[in-house]
């Protein structure tokens, strides 16, 4: 499976700026690269919303994709599987590097999650893997189709089986993961045009 993610920074107020006129920089973005890039012209291709709030592409099932923002960063995870393998989600979440309180880990992370954290005890060290875990298992709820409603500190996303197909990596000041249930390949792109363009 390809996955690719677009992303692009978006300045703070041009993002309040769409959220008035009724849509999100993620979506805008969205749009944008549907145009570009997959020729979908459709002035607004319909989105449904899932249960959970999890956005699907119902007119081109063959494309899946996650949108994600923090700060000025906005991203999107798209993946076209023509042919597809059926039942394909996408999970992706980016953080802008921040700090995590302890308060935060008891209440949300698994207690192999929180002991892996807590395993060194170098203070960046600890913010550092607790960030990139808060990443992951928000990617993995969104891979779900369930955000942040699903049982947070049920999950062990440090499970050899999650973390299998989990990629994450730190990138432009941003902790970025990806997850998918299938074996995937990722090429990272900033996108240059303007995502109010074609909307």
């Amino acid at each position: 499976m390809k996955i690719w993610i677009y992303w692009q920074r978006i300045a703070a107020h041009t993002q309040a700026e769409m959220r008035k006129e009724g849509e999100s920089a993620g979506r805008r973005l969205l749009r944008s690269i549907l145009y570009t890039q997959y020729g979908i012209s459709d002035v607004r291709p319909q989105i449904e919303i899932g249960r959970w709030g999890k956005p699907l592409l119902i007119q081109h099932p063959e494309i899946v994709f996650n949108i994600s923002d923090s700060g000025d960063m906005v991203a999107v995870a798209i993946s076209k599987e023509t042919g597809g393998i059926k039942d394909v989600s996408i999970g992706l979440d980016i953080e802008q590097k921040r700090s995590i309180p302890m308060k935060l880990m008891q209440r949300f992370y698994h207690p192999a999650e929180l002991a892996w954290v807590l395993e060194t005890e170098d203070p960046a060290e600890q913010q550092q893997r607790a960030l990139e875990l808060w990443t992951q298992k928000e990617a993995y709820g969104k891979w779900q189709g369930s955000g942040l409603h699903y049982q947070m500190q049920q999950w062990n996303v440090r499970e050899p089986h999650i973390q299998s197909t989990m990629l994450t990596r730190w990138k432009d000041a941003c902790v970025w993961s990806v997850y998918t249930n299938q074996e995937f390949t990722i090429s990272w792109k900033e996108y240059r045009e303007k995502p109010d363009g074609f909307i």
